[in-house]
């Protein structure tokens, strides 16, 4: 009897223990999900029917702040050396020149394609 009273014991605590750290890992990723809902908001903007078109960014002339706030999975370190690589370049003739930018893959490239001005 005292034997399964402690088993039973030991399953509510663990079980209380492991809700808390499922509750707490819910309300981390609750908080990461609206960061990044609220970043791209910055990157977005609604056209007159209200749909939401993504500002267009000429890669030969923007700044790395920019850059940074336009270009989605770009931050300020990625966007620095996009400007650094267009220095080095003179300017950028392609826009796959941006995969020579470390950290910049091709689906980063290929989820900013459509939004690049040469």
């Amino acid at each position: 009897m005292i034997l399964k009273l402690g088993m039973v014991l030991s399953v509510v605590i663990t079980s209380t223990m492991f809700s808390s750290e499922v509750e707490a890992h819910t309300e981390f990723n609750a908080a990461q999900t609206h960061y990044e809902i609220g970043s791209h908001a910055l990157q977005a903007k609604q056209d007159s029917d209200g749909a939401v078109v993504m500002e267009r960014v000429n890669i030969n002339n923007a700044t790395a702040e920019e850059l940074a706030k336009k270009l989605k999975g770009v931050g300020v370190a990625r966007a620095r050396a996009i400007v650094e690589l267009r220095e080095r370049l003179g300017q950028f003739s392609d826009v796959e020149q941006l995969l020579e930018v470390r950290g910049i893959g091709v689906r980063t490239l290929n989820a900013n394609r459509d939004h690049i001005d040469l």
